[in-house]
């Protein structure tokens, strides 16, 4: 197992292009962008790779305002867990 931590969201794609993770643990708040967008580039590209969303902000609401986000997608909160 291979674990590789990135501090942006850039870096996010740079490593996600080099080499297709099995599992991504995403946060929704990154310094350069949305984590959504993230999400949204993961799903254009039909990436096999789970996501799992953490966050302390909102997971419900971002969860029905926004497309991207799919029966595969985790939201992960501080106080529950719930599978969108």
């Amino acid at each position: 197992m291979i674990l590789e931590a990135v501090e942006c969201g850039q870096d996010a794609l740079d490593a996600i292009n080099r080499d297709e993770p099995d599992a991504i643990l995403l946060d929704l708040r990154l310094p350069d962008m949305d984590g959504l967008e993230i999400l949204r580039w993961i799903r254009e590209r039909d990436l096999q790779s789970e996501v799992v969303i953490i966050t302390a902000h909102r997971a419900r609401s971002a969860r029905r305002s926004r497309p991207c986000v799919t029966e595969r997608t985790t939201f992960w909160s501080s106080r529950s867990a719930a599978t969108a």
